[in-house]
């Protein structure tokens, strides 16, 4: 994500904010891809 922002606050900030969603909703959550590939798209 660094690569692409070229801020480091900003980069993290997006990459927890995906992961707290994640973990929220992680009873309903359905994955059909490779974890990597669905954060990548998350993100």
């Amino acid at each position: 994500m660094h690569r692409f922002l070229k801020d480091l606050d900003a980069s993290e900030e997006i990459v927890q904010e995906v992961m707290f969603k994640i973990w929220v909703n992680r009873e309903t959550l359905e994955i059909s891809t490779s974890i990597e590939s669905y954060l990548i798209h998350g993100i």
